[in-house]
């Protein structure tokens, strides 16, 4: 399970996208069902919410409206293969804080 670094400082007004490692494999589209693992920490305190990362991988339709803002628009273009880093503000995320995510793409389907 990778390590979530929470940035310094107050939590960003807008969605911070990093690219951990770039992936290869199919791209994702809208309305597609995408495989993940990832961890999700909680800005203020850097502690995890979380975690699906060992086990059977988080497995969603993705697209307008399936899952969270941040995700919705940080994910776009991600390749199977690749790590990215989200750090989400609050209004595009739950609305109770900002989060900060690491996410594995592990399969797209069509």
């Amino acid at each position: 399970m990778p390590t979530v670094h929470v940035p310094k400082g107050p939590p960003p007004k807008k969605l911070i996208v990093r690219e951990l490692k770039r992936g290869s494999g199919t791209m994702i589209e809208p309305y597609t069902k995408i495989s993940t693992h990832f961890v999700g920490v909680t800005y203020s305190t850097g502690k995890p919410y979380e975690v699906r990362w060992k086990g059977y991988p988080f497995t969603i339709d993705f697209g307008p409206g399936e899952e969270i803002k941040g995700w919705e628009k940080g994910l776009v273009g991600m390749r199977v293969g690749g790590r990215r880093e989200l750090v989400i503000p609050s209004k595009l995320a739950y609305g109770k804080g900002a989060m900060v995510y690491v996410i594995d793409l592990l399969s797209v389907e069509k």
